[in-house]
């Protein structure tokens, strides 16, 4: 199914985004600790960019860790459960909340774009940076995550009416 596939495209591609900012984030931290206890100087940024990458990363994974069933989950319950009632049970939520995750993601879009347009700050510190594109980081977060939650619905009707998943499984 290719809509399946480029969703499942799109969440790795996020996912690994999402890792390859693990690498500022891991300077930046590097460097306000040595700047704070070697020289003494502690930086203005360093609270505020770790707290964004930090936030950015866990967004911009929320797709990549449903697709590889990396979300907590009642195994001792699904262990009792059939594939087929699995199933049932998978499509039930992902319906249920889909629309929840896509007005959020929405919802999020729209307060960045007000952030961008009157150039808000965070208030929190000397940096005073501007939200907006921590904030649409969580809008295409959830986006991402509502188009995976569409693509594991979908994987769930095709095992109901008996096909082979497009992963591959059997």
């Amino acid at each position: 199914m290719a809509f399946t596939k480029i969703v499942d495209w799109v969440s790795e591609i996020a996912g690994y985004a999402g890792a390859i900012i693990v690498i500022p984030l891991v300077g930046a931290l590097v460097y306000e600790v040595f700047s704070r206890y070697a020289l003494g100087a502690p930086t203005a940024w360093a609270y505020e960019i770790s707290y964004m990458l930090t936030g950015s990363i866990l967004m911009l994974g929320m797709g990549y860790a449903l697709k590889h069933k990396y979300h907590v989950n009642v195994d001792f319950i699904n262990e009792f459960l059939s594939t087929r009632s699995r199933s049932i049970l998978d499509l039930i939520a992902y319906l249920a909340l889909a629309p929840a995750i896509f007005w959020l993601s929405g919802a999020l879009a729209q307060y960045a774009y007000r952030a961008f347009e009157s150039g808000e700050v965070t208030g929190k510190s000397g940096w005073n940076p501007v939200v907006w594109p921590f904030d649409i980081t969580w809008a295409i977060g959830f986006a991402i995550l509502g188009l995976q939650m569409s693509a594991e619905a979908a994987r769930a009707i095709r095992t109901l009416l008996g096909d082979r998943n497009d992963r591959g499984d059997k």
